[in-house]
């Protein structure tokens, strides 16, 4: 019998310093100094121990506000990934702000959590319908739960993230770290051929977030047949790391000590990335304000 070839360990590179995480980050001399324009994507996180785990399958994210029943199964967190995008909906809705694709997703989340609610697995397969991206890419934005994972091409988008992430919580200790993912078939065709993740990239005209961070999403469908009985206890599912992992990937985790995370925020406004452009709103420059103090910016007047 054939022996099938182990899975290929992702690279974990230390960087001591805001110049030196910056410097391996530069599409002109960093990892993709060599590489076609956006060949690249990444992903900023306070944790450096933390696999790639959208929000709605973390174990410490349960129970969310919308679930009545607060056994924590299999069924439940479907359920309640379904409910939480139906009722940012119909809220949104009802308050005249436009939800991409409701009329006929409205009716799709229906019957997608009578099925659910009724034990039919089969229905998870289906889940999330490609309809509901834009819609979920909102609600994933605004800081409610959803099964997806954001991702960005631009580089300094993920180190901002990861260094504001450490400093709103104060993280002396410990690395903050981004993630940086090389796969043509991701990067290009949109999923693999070869495996079953994929990327999600909602019309950037219906979400001015998502367009002013470069964003994309990632997502890993649930397969009826590798789950267990939809009634029974919940297990996290493994970081999307596993299954990037491959023989035509690769995949980098640069870590950075948290302590260096006003260095790199500084760095980072000096190039222009703070909330006011990350979050294109008076919310998002009043951030900015708290943002400059932090990383020690003095005061501009233009």
């Amino acid at each position: 019998m054939k022996k099938t070839a182990p899975r290929k360990a992702y690279a974990t590179v230390k960087t001591p310093s805001a110049v030196e995480i910056l410097n391996r980050l530069s599409p002109v001399v960093g990892l993709g100094a060599k590489l076609p324009h956006r060949n690249l994507i990444y992903r900023g996180q306070k944790n450096s121990s933390w696999n790639l785990v959208p929000k709605s399958r973390r174990k410490e994210e349960w129970p969310p506000p919308i679930t009545s029943d607060k056994r924590d199964t299999w069924k439940n967190r479907i359920l309640a990934e379904a409910d939480t995008l139906f009722s940012f909906c119909r809220i949104a809705d009802r308050r005249g702000l436009r939800i991409p694709n409701w009329a006929s997703l409205r009716a799709e989340l229906i019957d997608f959590i009578g099925e659910v609610s009724c034990g039919h697995a089969r229905a998870v397969a289906a889940w999330p319908p490609q309809e509901a991206a834009p819609a979920l890419a909102l609600a994933q934005h605004y800081g409610l739960p959803t099964c997806l994972l954001d991702f960005t091409w631009d580089p300094y988008v993920a180190a901002y993230f990861a260094a504001i992430g450490s400093m709103e919580e104060d993280l002396p200790k410990g690395h903050l770290c981004v993630w940086v993912i090389q796969d043509f078939h991701l990067s290009v065709m949109r999923d693999s051929p070869k495996r079953d993740i994929h990327l999600v990239v909602p019309p950037a005209s219906d979400n001015r977030t998502l367009q002013a961070q470069d964003g994309l999403l990632m997502w890993l469908p649930l397969s009826p047949s590798l789950l267990p009985d939809l009634e029974a206890d919940y297990s996290q599912t493994e970081g999307f790391e596993r299954v990037l992992v491959g023989p035509e990937t690769n995949v980098t985790k640069l870590i950075l000590p948290n302590g260096e995370a006003p260095s790199l925020l500084h760095k980072l406004i000096k190039l222009g990335y703070d909330a006011s452009r990350l979050f294109p709103t008076f919310d998002g420059a009043a951030r900015a304000v708290r943002e400059h103090g932090w990383a020690r910016i003095g005061r501009s007047w233009c």
